[in-house]
C-alpha cells in the first residue's frame, strides 16, 4: 500500500521513480540509501518534482526512525511498500496506489490516491553502466519523462550493473549521465542517488548539461588537488 505523507507537488511536471527494492544486507548501505532519500525530497522541493519511493519496507521505517526520529514521515514524497515493476509504465501513464481495486467512496481516500498518484510515461532507468547516455533526444522530452533512480549506495556491494540489470528485467531504457561527454575531467561514473537526481533536474531547469553536472557533481570528483 501506499503510506501516508505529505503531499505531493500537484503541479509538478518532472518525476523521479526511486526503486529501495534491492537486496541490501550491510545496513550502512541502507543508512546511507536513507540519508540519500532525504536529500532527495529536498531536491524535490527545489525543483518542484514529483517523488515516489517504491520497495519501502518496514526495515526502512525502523532505520529511519533511528536517523531522522518522526520527521521522515513528513518528507514530501509518496513511499509504497510494493516493488517498482513493469505495470507502472501503463499507456495510460498513472502510477496506482495498491488499493486502487478496493471499493472504497470514501472522499478523502480517494482525495489522497489522487495527490499520491504520478505519471510514469515513458520510464528511464538511470545506470552508470549505460552504454548509451542521455541524448538530445531525450532532453527534449525530459518533463514528459519519468526517471527512476536506483536506492544503492555508490559504495554499495551489489554494484556493478544492478540498475542496468533492473532496467533490463523491466524492460525499461537504461541512460547515463553525459559526464564523458560533457564532465570528462570527472574521475567518478557512479555518482550518489540525490546528485543524479539534482543534475536531470537542473537540465529540465533549461540548465546546459556541463553546468548541471558541475552543478551537481561534488567538486572533489573532478577538480584536481594542488
Amino acid at each position: 500500500h501506499t503510506l501516508t505523507s505529505s503531499p505531493q507537488q500537484t503541479n509538478a511536471t518532472l518525476r523521479f521513480a526511486l526503486d529501495c527494492s534491492f537486496s541490501l544486507t550491510d545496513v550502512r548501505d541502507v543508512y546511507g540509501v536513507l540519508k540519500q532519500v532525504r536529500q532527495c525530497v529536498g531536491v524535490s522541493r527545489r525543483y518542484d518534482a514529483d517523488l515516489h519511493v517504491f520497495g519501502w519496507s518496514e526495515r526502512h521505517e525502523r532505520l529511519s526512525d533511528e536517523l531522522f526520529g518522526d520527521a521522515w514521515k513528513r518528507w514530501d514524497c509518496a513511499l509504497h511498500r510494493r516493488p517498482l515493476d513493469t505495470s507502472d509504465a501503463e499507456p495510460a501513464g498513472v502510477l496506482h496506489d495498491d488499493n486502487d481495486n478496493d471499493d472504497n467512496d470514501d472522499e478523502e481516500e480517494e482525495e489522497e490516491e489522487e495527490e499520491c498518484s504520478s505519471s510514469l510515461l515513458l520510464p528511464i532507468v538511470m545506470s552508470p553502466d549505460a552504454p548509451q547516455s542521455l541524448a538530445p533526444a531525450d532532453d527534449t522530452n525530459i518533463t514528459a519523462t519519468s526517471f527512476v533512480l536506483g536506492g544503492l549506495s555508490e559504495n554499495s556491494g551489489l554494484r556493478p550493473r544492478a540498475t542496468l540489470s533492473r532496467a533490463k528485467e523491466l524492460g525499461w531504457p537504461a541512460r547515463r549521465l553525459p559526464l564523458d561527454e560533457h564532465l570528462p575531467a570527472c574521475r567518478t561514473k557512479i555518482l550518489t542517488i540525490n546528485a543524479t537526481m539534482e543534475a536531470v533536474a537542473l537540465r529540465a531547469s533549461g540548465l546546459p548539461w556541463q553546468d548541471a553536472l558541475m552543478t551537481a557533481v561534488p567538486r572533489r570528483h573532478y577538480v584536481q588537488k594542488k
